[in-house]
């Protein structure tokens, strides 16, 4: 009998521990219809760049935000800049280094809700082995099964080592994400 007893309180945990799991619904980014980018200055210019390759890993539940997760894993080397002058150079040990380290990764649990509409998500941003936090903020609608964002996150770049000394280039990264995303099954 003890066997019996021990067997109906696992399932009880187990029912209650998926059942917290299954609230967060997974968000499938549509990839066509998203971008992840960046605006840092060059010479007093705006210089604007893209990542072309990454993933996001979204659990949001919108009754629940604070339980939310998000992981973005960013491949460093599908990095792009509008600046021809900065096209050779980025991708090298003095500014995002993607030999030694080619990818970069967003994490954040809970997301901030200060109106219906409008987020900060506070996160650590892991970018050249250098882990520091960021926060992005922004808007998100939802339509039925579809997710709009549109965020920001500004960081100074030198806090991650890059371009440390690099006097011709501005300190302030601005991300830029758009982002298009359905409701998963």
């Amino acid at each position: 009998m003890p066997h019996s007893f021990s067997a109906v309180a696992i399932a009880m945990i187990l029912t209650v521990t998926l059942a917290t799991d299954v609230a967060a619904e997974t968000w499938i980014v549509d990839a066509d219809k998203s971008n992840l980018g960046y605006e840092i200055l060059i010479g007093g210019a705006s210089a604007t760049g893209t990542f072309q390759t990454w993933t996001a890993d979204i659990r949001f539940d919108p009754l629940r935000p604070e339980e939310a997760t998000v992981e973005v894993d960013i491949d460093m080397m599908s990095v792009s800049i509008s600046d021809p002058r900065a096209e050779s150079g980025i991708g090298g040990a003095a500014w995002l280094n993607i030999d030694a380290i080619p990818n970069a990764v967003f994490s954040a649990t809970g997301f901030d809700f200060s109106t219906d509409t409008e987020f900060s998500i506070p996160g650590m941003l892991i970018l050249r082995g250098v882990a520091r936090p960021v926060t992005l903020s922004g808007t998100l609608e939802i339509d039925g099964d579809f997710a709009t964002v549109s965020a920001t996150a500004t960081f100074n770049r030198e806090i991650f080592d890059i371009g440390v000394g690099q006097d011709a280039v501005g300190k302030d990264v601005r991300v830029i994400i758009d982002l298009v995303a359905e409701r998963g099954d």
